[in-house]
Formats: structure tokens, C-alpha cells, sequence
């Protein structure tokens, strides 16, 4: 018997259960007991339920712009709190924050006994709660600009229940300062800037009027952009005289 070895038995229940598992041989075993249950509710009881309205979260956000200008180093704060608005505490929450285009989150938010877990993916970070209750929790998430990206587009921020996602509430936030910067204000009048471009070993001028490009040039995504949802990390196969820019589709 191996990893791959299972064996599953399905037992009849009762009111005294006694399992007892015996082996021989060596080695290691694991050993798994799934209990399945349903309770059922009176008539009263879930005519009540369906008739009271869910209890959801609140939530509000605050951001702090303050002296941003689209350069790269600077940081944002966001400010999320929120609150349970059922009688009781709630269950384990996750609260979800998407990171504005251009930032990286910073994941050393400081644990608590109720904050239990940060996570980082792909511009989101994600904080998981124990549970919450009447009482406002407020979470400070600093954000650090590493790519210039003009126009940036607003951003959402949700808290649900773990095991509920439906259970949800949504809101959106924006920096007005960096929505308002414009491509030609990061890259030049013209938007021809090269130093930022890595472009591949053959070098080729191609006019930006032509309607037909003979050469193209592999150009990593390091350069200006506009809008949101682009990773940097991306590669793109562009005329490398042509000034990067996304449109925030």
C-alpha cells in the first residue's frame, strides 16, 4: 500500500459510533474521518430566515495622494475599513484590494489576532480575517509606484464572507492626480523617448506615418503607459521608434 493505495469505506451511522482502524506491515499511514450532516430547520425558523434580510459589511475607503506625480518610487496609501452589520460576529471575511496600474502592493501589513494571513498575487492583495464584528477594522495598504502610467484608471476594493462570496460588498477607488496625468506629460511632447525602451539587437528607424511596418522589433513593456491593467512584465512586438501605450481596455 502507497500514497497512490487508497482505501475509502462508507459506514452506516448511529447514535454510538466506534471506529477502530488496525494495520500490519511498515511504513506510514494516514488515516481520514469525513463526517457528513444535514440539520433541518422548522417551518417558523425558515420562513423567518428567508423573509430578514441578509446582514452584509460596510466598508469605506480613504486614499492619500498627496504630492504624487507619476514618478517612479512614490507611494500611495489606501485606507479600508470595515465592519460587520449582522447582530453577531460574522465568519472568516476576505477582503480583496486591487492595486492601482503602475503600483506594487507592499505585503508587510502587521498581523493581528484577527488579521490572520496577507496575500500577494498579480496586482491584488488579499487579508484574511478571522471574523468581524460592530466594530470598525481599518487596514493601511501602501502602494509603490514602479512603471509610469498615465491616466490611470480607478481601482476596487471588496470585503466577503469566506465561505459565502456572495455575501459581498464592492468599492471603488481613484486617484484624481494621477488620472489626470497625461502620456505626453511622462514621455515628452512628441512621446518619443527611447531610454526606457529595451529594444532587441537589430535597431530599425521606421516612420510613424507609414502604414506599413517592413521591420518590427521585439520591445519589452518597460516604457510609458496609459490606462490600467497592464503588467509590466509584458512583452509586446511593436515599431521600436512607436511610443508604448495602452489604452486601458
Amino acid at each position: 500500500m502507497n500514497a497512490t493505495d487508497k482505501r475509502i469505506v462508507k459506514i452506516s451511522t448511529s447514535s454510538n459510533l466506534n471506529v477502530t482502524l488496525s494495520g500490519t506491515g511498515s511504513g506510514q499511514v494516514i488515516a481520514q474521518l469525513n463526517v457528513f450532516y444535514n440539520l433541518r430547520d422548522s417551518p417558523v425558523v425558515r420562513r423567518a430566515r428567508s423573509a430578514a434580510p441578509s446582514p452584509s459589511y460596510e466598508l469605506d475607503v480613504y486614499f492619500e495622494d498627496t504630492g504624487v506625480n507619476g514618478s517612479i518610487g512614490e507611494q500611495v496609501v489606501l485606507t479600508a475599513c470595515t465592519r460587520w452589520m449582522g447582530q453577531d460576529a460574522s465568519g472568516m471575511a476576505l477582503m480583496e484590494t486591487n492595486l492601482l496600474s503602475g503600483f506594487l502592493g507592499d505585503d508587510k501589513i502587521a498581523l493581528t489576532d484577527n488579521l490572520k494571513l496577507v496575500e500577494t498575487s498579480t496586482g491584488k492583495i488579499h487579508l484574511y480575517f478571522v471574523n468581524l464584528n460592530e466594530n470598525s477594522t481599518c487596514v493601511n495598504i501602501t502602494q509603490h509606484r514602479v512603471a509610469p502610467v498615465a491616466k490611470t484608471m480607478e481601482a476596487l476594493v471588496s470585503i466577503s464572507d469566506y465561505y459565502e462570496p456572495r455575501t459581498r460588498v464592492e468599492m471603488q477607488y481613484k486617484s484624481l492626480k494621477l488620472s489626470n496625468i497625461t502620456l505626453q506629460s511622462l514621455c515628452g511632447e512628441n512621446c518619443t523617448f527611447q531610454s526606457n525602451v529595451l529594444a532587441a539587437a537589430n535597431e530599425t528607424t521606421l516612420n510613424a506615418s507609414s502604414t506599413t511596418a517592413a521591420t518590427q522589433t521585439t520591445v519589452k513593456a518597460s516604457g510609458i503607459m496609459s490606462g490600467s491593467g497592464m503588467n509590466p512584465s509584458l512583452w509586446f512586438l511593436m515599431p521600436a521608434a512607436f511610443c508604448l501605450s495602452w489604452m486601458g481596455l
